[in-house]
Order: C-alpha cells, then structure tokens, then sequence
C-alpha cells in the first residue's frame, strides 16, 4: 500500500500522532506546520501549494482521526536504522559542511552588524556636525540682523545730516540775499542836492544829517562784516556738513558691501554643506547596500548550495549532454525544445527548466497545451540528466521575487529527500 505524504516537505504522514491541517477549498492535506511556515513565506495572499486556492486563517481546518487498535498498529510509525555507514558518514560530513556554512554565515552577519554600528556612528557624527552648521547659521543671520540695524541706523543719520544740509542752504540764501540788498544799498550815490534837500526839509541840520549819515554807514560797514562773518560761518557749517555727509555716504556703500559679501559667503557655505551632507548620506546609503546585498546572495545561494553534492550521485540512466548557455545563472528560468532524448505522446514538447546552483537546473517537460508531464520530470547537474525522480516529484512553476526563494527552498527539500530514500 503506498504511503501518506505531505507535499510540502515530502515527509510520511502520520494521521493519528501528527497535527494535520486541510484547505477548504481544495481538499488537500499537509503538515499543520509546514503549512503555516508556508503561509509566513507567501509574500501577499496565501495559496495552495498544489493548485494555488485560497487557504487563508478561514480557509485553513484542522483534521482529527479515530482508528481501531488494527490500523493503529497499522499506522505505526516505523524505526529506520542506519543499515548503510558510508551513507551515515556522508551525512555527518555534510552536517559538518553544513555547520561550517552556519559559522562561516554568523562571521558574515556579525562583521554585517560591526559595520551597520560603525555607520550608525558616523550618522550621529554626521547630526552633530549638521547641528554645529546650523548654529553657524543662526550666528550669521544674528550678525547679519545686527549689521542691518546699524545700516538703518546710518541711514537715519545721513537724512537728518541731509535734512540740516537743506536748512543751512536755505539760510545761507536768505543771508546771500540780504547781503546783495546792503551793497546796492551801499552802492547807491547820494547826491549833495538830495543831501541838501534833505536837510532843508527842516528835521534835521546839515551836520546833524552828516553824523547821522556817518553813523548810518558804520552801522551798515558794521553789519555788513557781521554778515560776512556769517556768511563765512554758514559756508564753513556747510563744508563741513558736505565732508559729514560724504563719509556717511562711505560708510553707507562699505556697510552694503559687506552685507551683500556676508550673504553670499553664507548662501556658498549652506550650499557646500548641504552637498557635503548629501554626497555623505548617499555613501553611507551605498555602503549599507554593499553591506547588505552579500548576505542575501548567502541567503539564496544556502538554498541552492543543497545541490552541489548531486555531481557525486550516480544512476544507471542514461546520461543526455546538454551543454550550459553562457546566459544561464543562477535564478534564472530557460524554456528550450526537447532535445535530452525523451519521447512523449506529443511531437512538440518543451523543456522548462530552472537554473538552481552552478550548472545544475531542474527541467520539467511540458507539451504545447502547457500540461506538466511530471513523469518525465528530470534534474539536471552540470549539464547532464543524473536522475529521473518519481511522478510525486512535483514541482510548482516558477515565480517571481519572495515565491522563487520559496519555490528554491521546497525544491531542495523535494530533492535532499528523493535522494535520502533512493
């Protein structure tokens, strides 16, 4: 009687000691666990394994079984014992190979945290010197700030100079003018007839006239040299004012100038600070990707590296050549004719592969409506058939991103454990 497997992990199952979980949709019946570390690894919605139905926390129903004491001992799980000891000591060789790889992966994940610290490190260092330039600008704009008050300040002061400039002028015309009416007054000739006339009107005698014409001309001589001295005054106030206004009008274009060499020193400052940053921030980005993408290549290739001991494995089939593409790498899904020596029903069949560690792919035949002939399922290794698997060696069809690791990781299991029971 052929036996119960799980197709997840190719394991027997024992349907009275062992948790079982079925989908509702479809029927089919797994280990609970491996089919809950399959949930945790769909990367959106979970599916079926087998025919890719819904199996969800609602979809998903545990199963119980009663058997009588006859199918108890039936069901019995069976003791295997190690009847062969070069197979035991294969597989302890390859625990240990496996044990080096963990070691060998912790090294790498460690020297991966040391370096993450490392440019934490610099990130906080990189915070500090950013926070130290923005108090140099916040220094600047104080010191900038100041400058503009000082130049307001100035400005103030120029116009009221301007303002008393104004003023001064408009006295000094006035003074001008009275100055001018003086010396026509001055200018003007009397003559003896007038002066006569004058002093026969009878106010005044001819020398009290002569007198007081005498003392009217000192007094015009004399206010004549007070405007003068006056005039010369203003004319001083007013070179003087000229020579204040010209240094605050120095004052006024060397303060403008440094405001405008301050803003442009901080506008080149800021922007050589922000490319600085800049370029830092997307080193450090780079770095933690070059950091980074090692270890998930380690990742993938501990799924694939299960493959390698295949070149020691020897069957009495046989061998096709096949020579590898330069194109092929790992990961990578081919579709060629059949061309490895294999008969069908049909005339067109096509051989899908996918490349899994080095040279080795695993080739599926499928014919021209797209039906999987998983009969002739067959697992390639450095460009040869090294085995033909049985129908239960069934293969789900390649996926992208999150489901191709998935898909690597079960078809390791299929094949450790084909090859275990062969």
């Amino acid at each position: 009687m052929s036996s119960v497997f799980c197709p997840i992990c190719y394991d027997s199952v024992d349907v009275l000691h062992q948790h079982l979980e079925s989908v509702v949709g479809c029927g089919h019946v797994f280990h609970g666990g491996c089919l809950q570390e399959w949930v945790r690894l769909s990367p959106v919605s979970p599916t079926c394994p087998l025919c890719k139905a819904r199996c969800g926390e609602r979809e998903r129903q545990r199963l119980f079984f009663q058997a009588s004491s006859e199918s108890s001992q039936r069901s019995s799980p069976t003791t295997l014992s190690p009847s062969d000891p070069l197979s035991c000591e294969k597989g302890e060789e390859y625990v240990r190979s496996l044990e080096a790889k963990e070691r060998a992966l912790q090294a790498s994940l460690d020297s991966a945290r040391r370096r993450i610290s490392v440019l934490q490190d610099g990130e906080q260092e990189n915070k500090a010197k950013l926070n130290q330039i923005g108090e140099i600008a916040r220094l600047a704009n104080l010191q900038q700030s100041v400058t503009e008050e000082k130049l307001k300040r100035v400005e103030k002061e120029l116009n009221d100079c301007e303002r008393d400039r104004k003023i001064l002028r408009k006295r000094m015309a006035t003074l001008e003018q009275d100055l001018a009416s003086n010396q026509l007054i001055n200018d003007v000739e009397i003559s003896e007839d007038e002066v006569i006339q004058l002093a026969s009107s009878g106010h005044l005698s001819k020398d009290e006239y002569i007198q007081m014409l005498a003392r009217a001309l000192l007094s015009r001589n004399q206010s004549f040299k007070d405007l003068m001295k006056k005039c010369n005054e203003f004319r001083m106030e007013e070179f003087v004012a000229k020579k204040h206004a010209s240094k605050l009008e120095a004052k006024l274009a060397n303060a403008q100038a440094r405001i405008k060499g301050s803003v442009h020193d901080q506008e080149i400052l800021q922007n050589d600070c922000v490319r600085s940053l800049q370029a830092r921030v997307k080193n450090m980005a780079h770095e933690r990707e070059a950091q980074l993408e090692p270890l998930e290549q380690v990742q993938k290739g501990q799924d694939h590296d299960i493959l390698r001991p295949l070149k020691d494995v020897h069957t009495g089939l046989t061998e096709v050549p096949r020579e590898r593409k330069e194109n092929e790498k790992v990961g990578t899904h081919i579709e060629t004719p059949n061309n490895f020596g294999m008969t069908g029903p049909e005339d067109d069949q096509v051989m899908y592969g996918f490349i899994l560690a080095g040279t080795g792919w695993l080739g599926t035949s499928r014919n021209s409506s797209g039906s999987s002939l998983f009969s002739k399922t067959l697992l390639f290794n450095s460009g040869r058939v090294v085995a033909r698997p049985p129908p239960s060696f069934i293969v789900p069809p390649p996926q992208k991103g999150a489901r191709q690791v998935k898909r690597s990781k079960l078809v390791a299991a299929k094949i450790e454990d084909f090859f275990g029971k062969t």
